[in-house]
């Protein structure tokens, strides 16, 4: 979690497993797309923020083992400047000391439009 807020994605490379399925919103994505989907927030936004964490590992009695992550995510557009803030909930199965699922939820309704102006101002740049 703090990695991700600092922009240091070698931490989630090093655990996540390289065929881990890693799925938001019901769309899977490849270890590389996930980590990629996470360093566009830091092309996008700016002071990124994830408040009220709560964050807990569940070790089950048939032997599986989830890590929850909860939270309130904010960052502040570089287009606009406005606050974007939205809640998360993830889950990360584990095996061994390698994530080998995630599942994330948000409401990605005003990210996507701040992906959309970032791309449309990065074609103008180009």
């Amino acid at each position: 979690s703090k990695s991700y807020v600092d922009g240091n994605f070698e931490i989630a490379a090093e655990y996540l497993a390289d065929d881990a399925v890693n799925t938001v919103n019901g769309v899977v994505y490849s270890k590389e797309e996930w980590i990629a989907g996470y360093k566009r927030d830091h092309d996008v936004f700016d002071n990124i923020q994830q408040n009220d964490l709560n964050i807990t590992t569940m070790y089950y009695n048939n032997g599986r083992v989830f890590t929850n992550h909860w939270l309130t995510w904010s960052g502040t557009s570089k287009i606009t400047g406005e606050v974007q803030k939205n809640t998360f909930h993830c889950w990360w199965q584990w095996e061994g000391d390698k994530i080998v699922s995630t599942k994330c939820y948000l409401d990605p309704t005003e990210l996507f439009k701040e992906i959309a102006l970032y791309q449309a101002q990065t074609v103008e740049e180009n």
